[in-house]
């Protein structure tokens, strides 16, 4: 028996098509009355409802939680609470917050210097290739070298249609040691941990560990020119916690509830970043141009909570392609204890793969006949900037501290500001 399903169902998305060619031509002419809407109910099944391009996640939960209302209650669950608030006829609407969870590599540094690949330049310098070198004693050497570099960062995001705003810190340490084969070469291997805690301004939030493996070098193919490339897989874990919300038929909100998750994902990024730099006197100065390739993926996850709102959310994934243009300048002063190198660096950055793009959920508490409705994500910032300034020390017996700082600005979505400081030890 072929049953159309009520125009209000159409609030729930557009069928994209019909379940078998026998009854393609019922749909076409459904959609030809109503080209909102074009749905079956074939033998008990139903047509998941997708959404259209551009949909929120208000909008989308609202959507399917209405389509239960009129007239649909028997594809919730018998005995749950889902199916209790649709039969007493408190599903008109609701909504929550919606996040991208722990979005940093849409932001992301393109092609961002492990701490060890500053060493190799740091060499060139005291090699002759500036002013502020005449202390041989204090020369850098070939060989092991390890460093610590714990950081913070203060990571903000806007509020949208499409995602809720957050504030977040995040702190990390990064560890690792790397060869200098000679004047020309450096590999290295690192390690690093940071975590992220959100809170979202409408309510819950969320936590993020990540755990990353990067393996780096760097060349100077010929004077004053360098190549840096890295490469890395991370592993992330996180749980969230949101707050989902129900309405009446006037449309006031008569419950909440949090709802939490846990769900794991993994990271591989790639970048390459190359530059020139012209000494005068004592000061270097010269472009950098970079790219930063970085695709996550999420693994499916689900939601517990109260009043029949937890979602199960399908698998994920994000790729970004980031390039970055720019120029840094740097300068090495000589002093009783040692060389202190003060650099500034200015770049911008251009987005051109990761796009808005669409995520699928059905309620938990649905039927199997129940597809998944689709709501969509923010569209990135194609176009911003990062500044920064540092402080390195070379001093005495292999000891170089460190220090820098760095900022997001222009980025509509996105503000940070970075600190990190370290230590580096030749062996």
């Amino acid at each position: 028996m072929i049953k159309h399903l009520p125009r209000s169902a159409r609030d729930a998305g557009r069928a994209e098509e019909c379940i078998t060619p026998a009854f393609r031509l019922s749909c076409r002419l459904v959609c030809r009355r109503d080209l909102a809407f074009c749905a079956l109910v074939v033998a008990g099944g139903v047509l998941a409802l997708p959404a259209e391009s551009g949909q929120t996640f208000n909008e989308a939960t609202t959507n399917q939680l209405r389509f239960f209302s009129q007239g649909n209650c028997g594809l919730t669950k018998s005995g749950t609470a889902l199916n209790a608030n649709c039969t007493s006829g408190f599903l008109p609407g609701g909504e929550g917050s919606a996040s991208n969870g722990s979005a940093s590599s849409s932001v992301s540094s393109p092609a961002a210097l492990a701490p060890g690949q500053e060493r190799i330049r740091v060499f060139r310098e005291r090699q002759g290739k500036s002013g502020g070198s005449a202390d041989t004693s204090i020369g850098l050497g070939q060989g092991f070298s390890l460093f610590v570099a714990p950081g913070y960062e203060r990571l903000s995001h806007s509020n949208n249609a499409y995602e809720d705003g957050y504030a977040s810190d995040i702190g990390g340490v990064t560890v690792g040691g790397d060869y200098q084969f000679n004047t020309y070469l450096l590999a290295g291997l690192a390690f690093s941990y940071r975590y992220q805690d959100a809170r979202y301004d409408d309510g819950g939030g969320f936590n993020t560990s990540d755990y990353g493996l990067t393996v780096y070098g760097s060349v100077l193919p010929v004077d004053n020119a360098f190549i840096d490339v890295a490469a890395g897989y991370g592993w992330q874990k996180s749980n969230e916690t949101r707050v989902g919300r129900l309405f009446n038929n006037v449309g006031v909100n008569y419950a909440k509830a949090r709802l939490r998750s846990d769900y794991t994902g993994d990271r591989l990024t790639a970048g390459v970043i190359a530059g020139y730099d012209q000494p005068i006197d004592n000061i270097n100065v010269g472009p950098r141009i970079g790219f930063n390739a970085t695709h996550q993926e999420r693994e499916p996850y689900h939601e517990k909570g109260g009043l029949g709102l937890p979602l199960e959310y399908q698998r994920d994934s994000q790729t970004s392609l980031q390039s970055s243009l720019g120029a840094a300048a740097s300068m090495a002063v000589s002093t009783t204890f040692g060389v202190l190198l003060p650099q500034i660096e200015a770049a911008w950055v251009h987005e051109f793969a990761n796009d808005q793009r669409g995520m699928k959920a059905r309620f938990r508490q649905s039927t199997a006949q129940v597809g998944n409705f689709r709501y969509d994500s923010e569209s990135p910032d194609r176009n911003f900037g990062i500044i920064g300034v540092g402080l390195t020390a070379v001093l005495p017996n292999g000891l170089q501290p460190f220090m820098a700082f760095r900022s997001i600005v222009g980025n509509d979505n996105y503000n940070s500001y970075a600190v990190s400081a370290g230590l580096r030890l030749e062996l």
